[in-house]
């Protein structure tokens, strides 16, 4: 299930990949490990309802680019 969320006031998370996070609104999959521990510790938090549309969401976790 995916979920808009932004990233957290005062909070600098990066993807498993190690890159910055969009600075607005992106959608992410609440069921994958890496994301839900990222919403658990409140790095990421819901979005709004009135957020503008999401950006394109960034690489999943488990994703592997060569």
């Amino acid at each position: 299930m995916t979920v808009k969320v932004v990233v957290a006031e005062g909070r600098a998370p990066r993807d498993a990949l190690g890159r910055e996070l969009p600075k607005g609104t992106f959608a992410v999959n609440e069921k994958d490990l890496f994301w839900s521990r990222l919403l658990r510790d409140r790095d990421l938090v819901p979005a709004p309802d009135d957020a503008a549309s999401p950006v394109a969401a960034p690489a999943a976790a488990t994703e592997v680019k060569k």
